[in-house]
C-alpha cells in the first residue's frame, strides 16, 4: 500500500510507515485481530491443558481409591477367611482330645500339664463343654497357688534384710502376698474358688498354705485370720494389714511418694 503522506510503498500489516512514520489505520487494526486471536489461541491452550490436568488427576485418585476399594476388599476377606480357617482348625483339634486322656491327668494332679494339653486342644480358652469345666477350674487354682508360693519364695529369700524389706515397704513382697491371701481365703478371686466339688480338697490345700504362711511368719491367730477375709484386697484395707505386718516383724514401712506410686 501507498502511504497517504509520503507516498511509500509499505506493508499493508504495518501499523505505521516505516519511512516517516505516518500511522497505518488498515495496519493498526490487523495487528489488533491478530493479537487477540493470539491471545484466545494462548487462552484456548492453557484452558486445554488446566482441563486435561484435571482429568489427569482425577483419573489418578479415581484409580488409586478403586485400588485402596480392591485392596481392603481383600483385607477383609482375607481376615473372615483366616477365621474361618482357623474356626474349622479349633473344631478339628477339639474333636481330637480325649476325655479320658484328660481326666488321667487331672487325677495325677499335674494340673500344669493339664493346661498343657487342654490348651494343645483348643480347649482351654475357646470351648465350653462343661464336662471341661472342672479341669479348667483346677488349672486356675493352679495358677493362684503358683502366685502365691512364688510371692512367699522371693520374700522368703529377702525377709532377713531388714534394709530391702524397709525399700520394698508399699506395693511390695508382703504386699502381695496379703493381697492373695485375702483371695484365696475369701474365695471371690476368679482364681481362687472352688465351684465343683472336684476341687474342693484341693482349694482347701491352698488355703491351709496360706494359713501357714500367716501363722510362721506373722504369727496370726485363726481369729485374725477369720477377720482377714473380712478385709478388702486393696486400698487402705490392704495398707494397714501390711504396716501391721511390719510392725510385727519389727522392720521399718517407708510408703513411696506419690510420683513412685
Amino acid at each position: 500500500m501507498k502511504c497517504i503522506n509520503c507516498n511509500a510503498e509499505y506493508s499493508t500489516r504495518e501499523e505505521k510507515c516505516p519511512y516517516c512514520g505516518t500511522l497505518n489505520p488498515i495496519g493498526i487494526k490487523w495487528q489488533a485481530d491478530e493479537r487477540r486471536e493470539e491471545k484466545k489461541a494462548e487462552e484456548a491452550k492453557d484452558f486445554a491443558v488446566k482441563t486435561t490436568s484435571i482429568l489427569t488427576l482425577n483419573r489418578v485418585v479415581n484409580t488409586l481409591s478403586f485400588a485402596m476399594l480392591i485392596v481392603v476388599i481383600c483385607v477383609i476377606i482375607g481376615i473372615f477367611a483366616a477365621d474361618g480357617i482357623d474356626e474349622l482348625n479349633t473344631k478339628r483339634m477339639q474333636k481330637k482330645i480325649s476325655y479320658e486322656k484328660a481326666l488321667e491327668i487331672y487325677n495325677s494332679g499335674d494340673y500344669g500339664k493339664l493346661y498343657k494339653y487342654l490348651s494343645e486342644y483348643k480347649i482351654y480358652y475357646l470351648y465350653h463343654d462343661k464336662q471341661y469345666e472342672f479341669m479348667k477350674e483346677a488349672v486356675s487354682l493352679k495358677w493362684s497357688e503358683d502366685g502365691f508360693l512364688r510371692y512367699w519364695m522371693w520374700y522368703d529369700a529377702k525377709k532377713d534384710d531388714p534394709e530391702f524389706m524397709s525399700e520394698d515397704s508399699e506395693y511390695g513382697y508382703v504386699y502381695d502376698l496379703f493381697r492373695d491371701s485375702i483371695q484365696i481365703l475369701r474365695e471371690d478371686d476368679h482364681y481362687a474358688r472352688a465351684e465343683y466339688p472336684e476341687n474342693r480338697e484341693y482349694l482347701d490345700k491352698i488355703q491351709e498354705e496360706v494359713r501357714i504362711f500367716l501363722i510362721s511368719e506373722f504369727n496370726y491367730t485363726d481369729e485374725e485370720i477369720e477377720k482377714l477375709t473380712e478385709a478388702n484386697d486393696y486400698g487402705e484395707d490392704l495398707t494397714n494389714l501390711v504396716k501391721d505386718a511390719y510392725s510385727r516383724k519389727g522392720w521399718r514401712y517407708i510408703p513411696k511418694p506419690d510420683s513412685e506410686i
